[in-house]
């Protein structure tokens, strides 16, 4: 019950001590409760439903009685129910009891409301029943120790001193002398007895009918501090044969028994734990299931399949109906809210057939199609983490949180990834937000510090797109590099110059998705650079570009000193021409 919480009005055991006919004591307590919500409101009012347990522990243990569930109707919260059927063998021996009560409000289930309360002495009122009253203990030596008389003042049953009499005790048939059941020293004795021998070499319990044979002995019997007799050895079984005669039976020692601490000569095929009938095999630890075993079938004409569930962890685990060969490694729990008294349940689930959730919690293998197939969505694998579901056919989330691989053959990892797509691949970095496949067999990853891919062993050679980068970068320390040899650079951009470089499709693309450049072959022709003939290195591509460039800056830089001699020997022709002239008019204007 997630929104409730009890408040104790008034509990009243309505039991009488009836001194004529102890059968009349009731066997019911009357209780009175009112249920709240967290805010100590009273529920709506109306038909709920409320359920009684009995502890000998205030807090822990296992109940010892339990009530069927049972309707109230709440007014203003407050309800009163019954608590029964209770009888006196339900309380012998118990001196602390305590009183659990469970409770639902629509729609919610039953769920335990704390703390427990411990009953009164009233309640025990109820092992009256088992008395016939009235009764007189008398200790004149020529009388009953102890007597129980019928309302006619005759004996129905009493207790001997077995120094006077030879029945220590006796019950008879309503005074009439005949024994209906008899305890005596005298173990020869043919009467109908329950006898119990105590003095000298005799069994201490015996049961006999008048023949001598064993009697029917019907209901509870409680004995404390006995004895067996002393041919029994420590782990013997009391048995019976087919005509019902008891006996002691010594423990089982035959090699097909299984042991504690472990068997050998096992023989496989034939030696083995579990059930030949259509149960499941269930292992628990402290009273809770960990480990399911289910034998499963699925029909699909033609094809019937045959395989098996395996369902470990919490016990709210599961494989839907219909599955087959559904994994749950573990995983999966149960919160309980003290304050709240909320119930949180966290289950690894299998849909669909062939799916697995190796752990964590609340993951899910299989698209959960209620009104479809078990087999629309097989294969799929939830390695753990939190949150994640795996929803396509043999798909894959390794773990993280809140990652969905929806496509089938797709993969999902890390945090709020979804692979969407058939066949994609999504990385998501602990970023809280969504990130999603661009479509069909893409792959996609959110590395926001940066991404490294690492070509040697020791991770010093590769390439790095680093945090908010838009590029590639290289590794070229030189500390990473050897075998340096000079460039030719005129050679290179003569061999540069000679490489045909052409515009072009690849096969793989759309025609109309055109690129530039050489073919690998002309280019490892040219400069024999490169691990092979099929592939060109960006930083290969890099370098004769910057050498190349180097080239025709050289020849620039030539040109420039020959454009640059060539301007200064015309001004000096230049000069002297000018000179030349004024020399010339000078020797005219002489004349």
């Amino acid at each position: 019950m997630t929104s409730t919480r009890y408040v104790c009005v008034l509990a009243l055991l309505l039991l009488a001590a009836c001194p004529a006919n102890a059968q009349g004591v009731p066997g019911s307590i009357s209780y009175q409760g009112k249920l709240t919500n967290a805010l100590g409101q009273p529920v709506p009012d109306g038909p709920n439903t409320v359920q009684f347990k009995l502890y000998e522990n205030p807090e822990a243990g296992i109940a010892f009685w339990t009530s069927e569930p049972e309707s109230v109707t709440t007014i203003g919260g407050v309800f009163t129910a019954s608590i029964q059927p209770i009888f006196a063998t339900d309380l012998a021996g118990r001196t602390d009891v305590w009183l659990e009560v469970w409770a639902a409000v629509p729609p919610d289930s039953l769920v335990a409301l704390y703390p427990r309360v411990k009953l009164a002495s009233t309640p025990f009122a109820l092992r009256a029943a088992d008395l016939v009253l009235p009764f007189t203990a008398l200790t004149s030596s020529s009388s009953p120790a102890f007597q129980v008389e019928s309302s006619g003042g005759v004996a129905g049953w009493f207790i001997a001193d077995w120094a006077n009499s030879s029945d220590a005790f006796w019950v008879t048939n309503n005074g009439t002398g005949a024994a209906a059941w008899l305890a005596s020293w005298n173990p020869d004795s043919t009467r109908p007895a329950l006898q119990v021998s105590t003095r000298g070499s005799y069994p201490a319990l015996e049961v006999y009918s008048g023949s001598g044979l064993a009697a029917d002995f019907q209901g509870t019997v409680q004995m404390t501090g006995f004895t067996l007799a002393a041919y029994t050895s420590p782990g013997y079984v009391l048995t019976s044969d087919a005509s019902g005669a008891g006996a002691w039976q010594a423990p089982y020692t035959g090699a097909d028994r299984w042991s504690l601490t472990g068997n050998a000569g096992t023989v496989s095929g034939t030696d083995f734990l579990g059930t030949t009938d259509s149960q499941p095999v269930e292992f628990r630890a402290n009273n809770n299931r960990v480990l399911l075993l289910k034998y499963a079938t699925h029909s699909n004409f033609p094809i019937n399949t045959y395989s098996a569930n395996v369902i470990g962890g919490y016990s709210t685990n599961g494989a839907w109906n219909g599955v087959v060969g559904g994994t749950v490694g573990g995983g999966g729990a149960e919160s309980y809210n003290v304050l709240s008294g909320n119930h949180y349940y966290y289950y690894n689930t299998v849909t669909d057939d062939f799916g697995t959730v190796a752990g964590g919690m609340s993951n899910t293998a299989g698209n959960g199609d209620l009104f479809g197939s078990t087999s629309n969505a097989s294969y799929a694998t939830v390695g753990g983490g939190y949150s994640n579901m795996a929803k396509g056919m043999a798909s894959t989330v390794p773990g993280g949180y809140s990652s969905i691989a929806l496509g089938d053959y797709s993969f999902a990892a890390g945090r709020r990834a979804y692979a969407d797509y058939a066949g994609s691949f999504v990385w998501g970095d602990s970023t809280d937000a969504d990130i999603r496949s661009g479509g069909t067999n893409t792959f996609v990853a959110r590395a926001s510090g940066g991404t490294w891919f690492w070509s040697n062993s020791t991770a010093t050679t590769g390439v790095v797109l680093y945090s908010g980068n838009g590029s590639w970068s290289n590794a070229c320390d030189r500390a990473l590099k050897e075998g340096f040899a000079p460039v030719e650079a005129s050679r290179l951009l003569d061999r540069l110059a000679s490489m045909p470089v052409q515009t072009w499709n690849y096969k793989s693309q759309d025609r109309s998705v055109r690129h530039i450049g050489p073919t690998a072959q002309d280019f490892a022709a040219a400069f024999n650079v490169g691990e092979d003939d099929k592939h060109i290195s960006s930083t290969d591509a890099d370098g004769v570009s910057l050498a190349a460039i180097q080239a025709l800056y050289k020849l620039i830089q030539d040109k420039d000193a020959q454009i640059k001699a060539g301007d200064e020997r015309a001004a000096a022709l230049e000069a002297r021409l000018a000179q030349l002239e004024k020399t010339v008019a000078a020797l005219a204007k002489g004349k």
